[in-house]
């Protein structure tokens, strides 16, 4: 098993190890098997064990031969949010206008 490291996005923690299958083949000739990892640069917290966020596809030649999910192997929670924006927003505009108002 090979592991890979993600960044994630919205999370105390900025690493997420991404575990990749082991996976093999036999050919009978010399064609050459090719391996495209696809991953995002980066991932929104929160993620969960086991979610799926990308996969490796083998290929010999234009044919794919397999492909493999990448998954999380940890479970990363998002920072919490102290206040939702609207409720942010109308406190803001509720400061602003009683500011001006007593001017």
């Amino acid at each position: 098993t090979s592991q890979y490291d993600l960044a994630v996005v919205g999370a105390e923690q900025k690493t997420l190890n991404i575990e990749v299958e082991p996976a093999t083949f036999s050919s009978l000739n010399n064609e050459e098997i090719t391996c495209q990892i696809n991953l995002p640069q980066f991932v929104y917290a929160p993620v969960a064990e086991g979610e799926t966020l990308g996969s490796v596809v083998y290929k010999k030649g234009d044919n794919v031969i397999k492909e493999v999910p990448l998954r999380a192997v940890e479970e990363i929670m998002a920072l919490p949010v102290e206040k939702k924006f609207s409720e942010e927003f109308k406190e803001n505009l509720k400061y602003i206008f009683l500011n001006l108002w007593e001017k």
